[in-house]
């Protein structure tokens, strides 16, 4: 009797010493700027216990669209909005921002959803389009601010497209130190006399909410003539500024080019700006399990 006592004793502290195992999402993201997307891709785990492969499969797949809003919250939180925030910061100081995606979680665009070649793993890819289908969160504007032109006279064409060169570290706008340009949804371009030239209040909402204003592309990309036009104006940045390092600086005679002609204006309010950078510092990529 005290033998088998004994047993049980020590069967129990080894329960008890044992930890829990955790079931986790393997999730993963990647922004492409580019492409103006996000993707997500999501692995959960079939249940073994579940025989029919069929019922693992739809068990599986109602935890990842339960816990969805939250691998979507995950994915958004490191973008940058700004030269001063992210959307986790935003999300911090104003819950209604939880809202909007909860919304968003419901209408993101599943691209696959297949099992493993082990028929172990349920894997859920999908597409959010960072300007459509998110930005409108975040323009709180109905009517654009006047770009304000420049006035004097400098030799200057009718161009097809902005094209900015931001590569490598560039000078802190400022600062005695360098940094690389950080992709942001409405980042603000500026002149190397410290104006501004081109933030979100100049932008019509309907860009914003359509396209945004800037395209970020790879530094060794190929621009077509699609994209940029017969006669883009290209310049290179002089530097960045912003605490996140998220706005360009240009230098006078390049910003003046741009506001000497009511054509180029257009340009800036219409979203032909195309900026080259390294593509280390362009598509973020988040890794990480998260609980069930």
């Amino acid at each position: 009797m005290k033998k088998k006592t004994i047993v049980f004793l020590l069967l129990t502290i080894c329960t008890v010493m044992i930890p829990a195992q955790v079931d986790t999402f393997e999730v993963k993201t990647d922004i492409r700027w580019e492409r103006d997307l996000l993707r997500i891709r999501v692995e959960n785990a079939l249940n073994p216990e579940i025989f029919v492969i069929q019922e693992a499969k739809l068990q599986a797949e109602r935890e990842i669209e339960k816990a969805f809003p939250r691998i979507l919250r995950m994915a958004l939180e490191p973008i940058v909005v700004n030269s001063k925030e992210t959307v986790k910061d935003l999300i911090s100081t104003d819950l209604t921002y939880l809202n909007v995606i909860e919304s968003l979680s419901q209408n993101a665009f599943q691209e696959n959803f297949y099992l493993s070649e082990n028929l172990d793993v349920l894997i859920s890819e999908y597409n959010v389009h960072l300007y459509s289908d998110f930005t409108k969160i975040f323009v709180t504007h109905d009517t654009p601010i006047p770009i304000r032109p420049h006035l004097g006279y400098i030799a200057a064409d009718d161009y097809s497209a902005v094209v900015i060169v931001a590569t490598g570290l560039l000078p802190v706008f400022g600062k005695s130190e360098a940094a690389a340009l950080q992709p942001a949804l409405f980042p603000k371009l500026l002149s190397d006399s410290g104006e501004t030239l081109l933030s979100q209040e100049n932008i019509d909402p309907a860009v914003l909410t359509e396209r945004g204003y800037v395209t970020y592309y790879p530094a060794d990309t190929e621009l077509t003539e699609h994209e940029i036009g017969t006669r883009p104006l290209r310049i290179l940045a002089a530097a960045v500024f912003g605490e996140l390092h998220t706005d360009l600086v240009i230098r006078n005679d390049d910003a003046k080019k741009l506001l000497s002609r009511t054509a180029n204006i257009e340009l800036l309010k219409t979203g032909k700006i195309h900026i080259l950078c390294d593509s280390e510092n362009l598509n973020l990529t988040l890794t990480a399990p998260l609980e069930k």
